[in-house]
């Protein structure tokens, strides 16, 4: 029963045309978007070290005159100018493809930004210093490019990049909000709209189970439809790009690089599984408010409260759950940064999510079977 239940709640789902334009409407974006991004993201490696170069240049020029008359002062101008010149060098063996000198001359770089750090930066201007947390991506990279001697720039603006900047730009707010409005009724709509199978020897439990099934597998089949036209039309566009080169990924307290296919691998995850904790929540709100514009409106504004909570202070992990649906910046560490906490890795961040999802399952459990419970607490009493 649980199954024929699940097909015709399937059919239910595809008899609404709002659900068929929220579909098109995300294949025509992901691939009208390729469009747009390439003609805007021109960034490669070349240009980086150019923009590296002309912020040291500035660096150099801001520098404190009257830091330059201690030690400490003189030594960080001389770093600088040595890092001007480093960055200089880089750009000429990017374009030719130098990996050896490239290397050397990055790590060169790397030594004398770390010795400022030490050095507490004096007479630098703060706008134009490079953290540390930039220094470790870069060796992280440096040290990628050197194991597998990969191409130092990546050319064009192949299926690999767009992939990777397309699910960039829908990761957060855009996706949450997109499963917001497309689960917005998940249980609204049967008590508004009788049907045969209202009457079904089926219990409530066994109903919900099948509704989030039904638009868990829906979304994530739509998601990789998705993926695939990206890559169809970023592959027409400029080829099917290196799927090899590095991308960088904050895991287990650190920075590491790894390829495009494993990156691409844990984003797509990573939004599979925001996919199962959104639609929950979505049908939790629904259990308590009997309104699909009240779920969207109430949704959206929870997404906001770790914004809020950050604002007074309140960085612990129940306070930020919402900040972890943007699982781009999980990936790349802005999460963890953001809340000073270097746990909060893309693993341990999945495993938070997942048991999220057991919790919400646990409340809307509850909440489903309270009259259920109740009746039995009655019979005992009596």
């Amino acid at each position: 029963m649980f199954w024929e239940y699940s097909s015709f709640e399937w059919k239910m789902m595809l008899i609404e045309k709002r659900n068929w334009f929220l579909a098109f409407l995300a294949l025509f974006f992901f691939a009208i978007n390729y469009f747009g991004l390439n003609e805007t993201s021109t960034d490669n490696l070349d240009t980086e070290k150019r923009d590296e170069a002309f912020r040291a240049g500035i660096s150099v020029d801001l520098f404190s005159e009257e830091a330059k008359d201690l030690p400490e002062g003189e030594e960080i101008y001389q770093n600088l100018l040595s890092e001007l010149s480093a960055l200089n060098m880089q750009k000429y063996f990017a374009t030719e493809d130098n990996h050896s000198e490239f290397i050397e001359q990055g790590r060169l770089i790397n030594q004398l930004r770390l010795r400022n750090e030490e050095l507490n930066y004096i007479g630098m201007y703060k706008s134009y210093i490079v953290p540390a947390t930039d220094v470790q991506k870069d060796e992280a990279f440096l040290s990628y490019i050197e194991e597998n001697q990969m191409p130092l720039i990546e050319e064009g603006y192949a299926a690999s990049r767009y992939l990777i900047d397309t699910l960039t730009n829908i990761s957060g707010l855009i996706f949450y909000v997109f499963i917001i409005v497309v689960t917005h009724r998940i249980l609204i709509y049967e008590r508004s709209h009788q049907t045969i199978l209202r009457g079904l020897p089926i219990s409530k439990t066994q109903k919900v189970h099948s509704k989030f099934l039904v638009y868990f597998i829906s979304i994530v089949g739509l998601l990789a439809l998705c993926f695939g036209l990206a890559f169809l039309v970023g592959a027409l566009g400029d080829g099917t790009g290196d799927f090899r080169y590095p991308r960088l990924i904050y895991l287990n307290g650190e920075f590491q690089a790894i390829s495009t296919t494993l990156y691409l691998t844990y984003l797509f995850l990573g939004l599979v599984v925001v996919t199962g904790v959104v639609v929950l929540l979505s049908i939790l709100l629904n259990t308590f408010i009997p309104n699909g514009y009240a779920t969207i409106f109430i949704a959206i504004g929870l997404y906001f409260t770790s914004a809020l909570f950050s604002i007074i202070g309140l960085n612990q992990i129940p306070f930020q759950l919402f900040q972890f649906v943007d699982i781009e910046r999980v990936l790349s560490g802005d999460v963890a940064i953001a809340l000073g906490n270097s746990q909060l890795d893309f693993i341990r961040v999945l495993v938070i999510l997942c048991v999220c999802m057991m919790i919400l399952w646990g409340m809307i459990y509850l909440l489903q079977n309270r009259t259920y419970l109740r009746k039995k607490r009655s019979e005992a009493v009596a």
